[in-house]
């Protein structure tokens, strides 16, 4: 069965993580995070989008739990590939 409203479901675990994220950066960071929080909302509304899309067309019924988990798991994958990306340009520029 497909899941109904994917989209609204994305939209708001995305919120969620995206407000949790916001509050742990607050708490530990000492300079403003108000240059950090158009890309991350950019970068969370995007992926909303993909999760949704992939929950309407999931042959199964998405939950809360899985689209958070699927969110984050983007997440993860956009921070490792971002840091990736930089190491290997680093490295060129040092040769």
């Amino acid at each position: 069965m497909k899941s109904d409203k994917p989209f609204l479901k994305s939209l708001i675990c995305s919120t969620v993580v995206f407000a949790m994220l916001m509050i742990l950066l607050a708490a530990t960071e000492d300079r403003s995070i108000q240059h950090v929080i158009l890309p991350f909302a950019a970068l969370f509304i995007l992926f909303a989008l993909i999760t949704g899309i992939w929950g309407l067309y999931s042959k199964k019924r998405e939950n809360y739990g899985t689209l958070t988990i699927k969110v984050v798991g983007l997440f993860i994958f956009y921070v490792v590939s971002m840091n990736l990306i930089r190491a290997i340009k680093v490295t060129i520029e040092s040769q």
